[in-house]
């Protein structure tokens, strides 16, 4: 029988920045789940969704994640969950979060838009359980999958990450990204461009009021988050900031 723990011996997480683009301040990174064997991650997460096996991988993340935050006392680290998962496993996935309660003010969950939300009280009591803990909740993806401004208003997350198709095409969706960032300012969440590979991309988003985004221009994919020693990554509603040096 396919188990967390059993999925725990064959992913891991792969670390990669979240920066502040006026000073490459590391704010926080995102743990993504990739493969330990010939199977892709890709291909590994499509058939945890279509075979309803999501929550495993989820949880088997979270927890491995968890245990990085215990060793690292200076990192905030995100990690991934499915709306599947938190419509199928609420309560069990709040529960995994207060069973680390000393590491949850440093983490932050990113809810992903692979599937459309259909239940949608239970994002809500989601939330609401993981803030109550400390955890700082995201939307993953923007523009590029289910979630809309409406999702936004009502679920009101702390972070909004920019898919990175709206960026490749800024003048078609100039006005979405000018909507979201009137939006950012008038509801106190952060917004985070993704997929910032080239220079240009960054003075692009810089040039639309964007302040934080994360890919490749700023770190690979990492075995560990530690970036620099100084830095003390945090992230704080109602936006995000870097805490001074330790």
């Amino acid at each position: 029988m396919l188990t967390q723990q059993g999925l725990s011996r064959v992913i891991a997480p792969m670390f990669q920045p979240v920066v502040d683009l006026l000073h490459d301040d590391t704010l926080y990174f995102e743990a993504l789940a990739r493969s330990s064997t010939k199977q892709s991650h890709l291909e590994l997460l499509r058939c945890a969704e279509n075979f309803g096996f999501i929550e495993l991988v989820d949880a088997a993340m979270l927890e491995l994640v968890a245990h990085r935050l215990a060793l690292e006392p200076h990192v905030s680290i995100a990690v991934n969950a499915s709306v599947g998962t938190i419509e199928r496993n609420c309560g069990p996935l709040v529960a995994a979060i207060f069973s680390h309660l000393q590491q949850a003010d440093r983490l932050i969950v990113e809810i992903t838009e692979t599937v459309a939300v259909r239940d949608p009280r239970s994002v809500e009591i989601f939330m609401s359980g993981a803030r109550a803990a400390g955890v700082r909740v995201a939307f993953d993806d923007f523009g590029d999958g289910h979630f809309s401004f409406e999702h936004i208003l009502r679920f009101k997350p702390d972070i909004v990450k920019l898919a990175g198709t709206m960026l490749a095409r800024p003048r078609e969706f100039r006005r979405d990204i000018s909507r979201l960032l009137s939006m950012a300012a008038a509801e106190g969440f952060a917004v985070v461009a993704e997929n910032i590979d080239t220079e240009e991309k960054r003075q692009s988003c810089v040039a639309m009021g964007i302040r934080y985004g994360q890919g490749f221009l700023f770190g690979e994919l990492a075995e560990s988050p530690v970036r620099t020693t100084e830095m003390a990554p945090v992230v704080s509603r109602p936006g995000i900031r870097a805490a001074a040096k330790s």
